[in-house]
C-alpha cells in the first residue's frame, strides 16, 4: 500500500474527541487484538499514532500513518512474512491497523518495528 501524495489527504480538520471516545476505542482495539491472537495464534501488531490534544486525526496524521504503514508492510514482505489478517480503520479517534503476522517470531517483529520507528525522524513528532 504505497502512501498517497499529501494533497490527496487535504480536507476539513479533525473533530475533537472526548476521553470516553478514546477509552472506548482503546478497549475495542484490545478486544480485536485478543480475537486475532485466538483465531490465528501468531504475533499481533497494533499500529496507531500517539498524538497530544483532542484532535486525533488530521490530513497530516493520516498521510504519515499511511507512509509508515507502507514502510512496515514493505519490510515484512521483504522478510517473506504473511499477513494472516489486517484490521485497519480510520476514525475521529485516529487511524489504526491491527495485523496478525505469520512467519516471524514476536521478538523479531518487535525488533523490526523498533528499528523502523527509530529510523524515521518524524515518528516522535506526531
Amino acid at each position: 500500500m504505497p502512501a498517497r501524495p499529501l494533497h490527496d489527504y487535504l480536507g476539513p480538520g479533525g473533530r475533537p474527541v472526548s476521553l470516553e471516545e478514546m477509552l472506548d476505542t482503546r478497549d475495542k482495539r484490545a478486544a480485536s487484538k485478543e480475537d486475532l491472537l485466538r483465531e490465528y495464534r501468531c504475533p499481533v501488531l497494533s499500529m496507531t499514532l500517539n498524538m497530544p490534544g483532542r484532535v486525533k486525526r488530521t490530513a497530516l496524521s493520516s498521510f504519515f500513518f499511511d507512509r509508515e504503514k507502507a514502510r512496515l508492510l514493505t519490510s515484512l514482505k521483504a522478510l517473506g512474512v504473511r499477513l494472516a489478517a489486517d484490521k485497519s480503520g480510520r476514525a475521529d479517534t485516529g487511524d489504526e491497523s491491527i495485523l496478525a503476522v505469520e512467519g516471524l517470531a514476536a521478538s523479531a517483529l518487535k525488533s523490526l518495528t523498533l528499528d523502523l520507528e527509530e529510523g524515521s525522524g518524524p515518528t516522535r513528532l506526531l
